[in-house]
């Protein structure tokens, strides 16, 4: 895999930014971006830096790296903390709002994974009612349904969301002109019935930000996108 220069802010409610960077972020792999020595004077970890000013409350973000961006978060005590919004370089605009404001605390650290050109990802970022963040991926293959699962746990949305109502969301898709049920992902019950919808952006494109949705979550939900090839 080869190396590539991601970049990216955090935004408090008070609007202190966090500058963030690396210049050799290996594709595929996910791996922090710390703060960016050239406005911070030392490269440290988000929450880190954060402490500088105080109480920090993360309220907009946008993170960006050359090819494609799978998906980013902040993570904390190996949990993550808020997913944020993607793309793939600065000319999408930003950053972006979070749906619900987070504390930035010290020892936590602004994750990414950088997808590379070649291949094909689909990740699924949420926001819940009760403040939760999640983010689920798939490498999808073959002319098949293929369900995204938490990029920590491996576990369904079902299982990792069970009781939750998603009321934000965003859809990445990077190479994956195949997905074509929905241009998305649909969230779907226990019986295979279809309970929601996300539609994807390519992020080579666009940039993903959260849109308004309400999506009931069960143990038996899952999260799918269909693929014709």
């Amino acid at each position: 895999m080869a190396d590539v220069d991601s970049t990216g802010m955090l935004v408090s409610t008070r609007f202190h930014v966090i500058p963030l960077a690396n210049t050799a972020q290996t594709e595929g792999s996910l791996e922090e971006i710390k703060s960016d020595a050239n406005w911070t004077g030392t490269s440290q970890s988000a929450g880190e830096y954060g402490t500088t000013f105080g109480p920090y409350m993360v309220a907009a973000a946008k993170i960006s790296a050359e090819n494609q961006v799978t998906y980013a978060f902040i993570r904390s005590g190996g949990a993550i903390k808020a997913a944020l919004p993607i793309s793939k370089n600065c000319r999408s605009g930003g950053p972006f709002p979070l749906p619900v404001a987070v504390n930035l605390a010290a020892g936590d650290q602004v994750v990414m994974v950088a997808n590379t050109a070649a291949d094909r990802e689909v990740a699924l970022s949420v926001c819940c009612a009760s403040g939760r963040y999640a983010c689920f991926s798939v490498t999808p293959s073959g002319a098949a349904q293929n369900e995204l699962l938490h990029v920590i746990s491996g576990q369904s949305l079902g299982q990792t969301l069970q009781g939750e109502t998603i009321t934000h969301a965003f859809v990445s898709s990077e190479g994956s002109e195949e997905v074509i049920s929905g241009a998305g992902v649909y969230v779907v019950d226990g019986s295979d019935r279809v309970v929601g919808a996300v539609a994807a952006t390519d992020t080579i494109h666009g940039a993903a930000v959260f849109q308004a949705t309400r999506i009931p979550v069960l143990l038996n939900t899952r999260a799918i996108c269909q693929t014709d090839a």
